[in-house]
């Protein structure tokens, strides 16, 4: 082969990679933007999240808060997990969230006589008397020795809906956005029936 020959395969080599080093960089680019979001799910999760909080008291007052105005409330932080009707545990967890109290507070509060309705987009919902509200709901731990949850006594415990669970936003099954959480100072468990997922209303009930 001559050198003239060459020399045009060479520019042509030349002209193709110039063509191709455009679309390369655009891929790399789209690569490591994909990387820096995926790195970091818990920003996407939480940006611009719509959901809605109906509060309705039992004077008739209500309100509704989106989920960006649930968040710049005053925060409760935690630690408690739940256990299954067949025994599956789950937890204990930190937990964040607003204080079920405190956000009945905002639609004229509750009296010693009154109970809460917690419900769920699906349609599930858990009543809570006051006395659960302020706490006393029993909890439990697990035993090692025995494999078996035993009966504990606790001390600041209460009723909050989280938005965030071991520093995150929830996930799907665990009921993003928000969830009721039995927390306290201790990492103890609770019944599962009360961990209610995907809450979307609370409802101030007089019982007097």
């Amino acid at each position: 082969m001559t050198s003239e020959p060459k020399n045009e395969l060479r520019k042509t080599q030349n002209r193709r990679l110039r063509k191709a080093l455009p679309i390369l960089a655009l891929g790399l680019i789209c690569v490591m933007a994909a990387v820096l979001v995926y790195a970091q799910p818990w920003s996407r999760s939480t940006a611009d999240i719509e959901w809605n909080l109906t509060l309705i008291g039992s004077n008739g007052d209500n309100a509704t808060l989106t989920f960006k105005e649930i968040k710049a409330l005053e925060p409760v932080t935690g630690q408690g997990g739940f256990f299954t009707t067949t025994g599956v545990i789950h937890g204990p967890y930190d937990v964040k969230g607003v204080s079920i109290a405190d956000l009945c507070e905002l639609v004229g509060g509750m009296g010693p006589s009154d109970g809460v309705m917690v419900s769920a987009r699906d349609g599930y919902s858990a009543f809570f008397e006051h006395d659960e509200v302020e706490g006393n709901i029993p909890t439990s731990e697990y035993d090692p020795a025995t494999g078996n949850l035993k009966e504990v006594p606790h001390e600041n415990l209460g009723l909050i809906v989280m938005y965030e669970q071991d520093g995150r936003p929830l996930s799907d099954d665990d009921g993003k956005p928000l969830r009721l959480a039995v927390a306290g100072d201790e990492r103890l468990l609770t019944e599962g029936f009360r961990w209610v997922r995907w809450v979307d209303r609370i409802e101030v009930i007089h019982n007097g």
